[in-house]
């Protein structure tokens, strides 16, 4: 069974956009590091960080994983 894993990232203020999609990018390489592992992965913004403050707890930038499977995931 295919699972999907998130994972929330919060930046320092300092590091602009631009560092933060390069990283993104060029950095993490997912699928190359755990060909076994990774199904596929994307990465997004935030868009409601300012009006859910409330519940988002300054998390800007998440990571979407797919893994094909528990033990995958555990790895």
């Amino acid at each position: 069974m295919v699972l999907m894993h998130l994972i929330y990232h919060k930046f320092k203020p300092e590091i602009s956009e631009e560092e933060i999609e390069r990283h993104y990018r060029e950095d993490l390489y997912l699928k190359t590091r755990m060909p076994d592992i990774v199904l596929g992965w994307t990465w997004y913004k935030n868009l409601s960080l300012e009006s859910r403050a409330d519940v988002n707890q300054g998390f800007s930038h998440g990571v979407i994983v797919y893994v094909k499977d528990l033990d995958g995931l555990n790895e």
